[in-house]
């Protein structure tokens, strides 16, 4: 059974960007910040039939 609907929200996010990177590297003890949390409705995406 298809719905032609898709919602997808963000709950995590791993930058790319390497000026991201060194900066997150250069907190000390900041190696549970690479990855990080993000929530809200702000991070996603919707797919609708119409």
């Amino acid at each position: 059974m298809s719905s032609d609907e898709f919602t997808f929200h963000a709950e995590k996010a791993n930058p790319m960007n390497y000026d991201v990177i060194n900066v997150v590297n250069s907190i000390p003890n900041a190696t549970q910040l690479r990855t990080f949390q993000i929530s809200g409705e702000s991070y996603g995406i919707e797919i609708k039939k119409e």
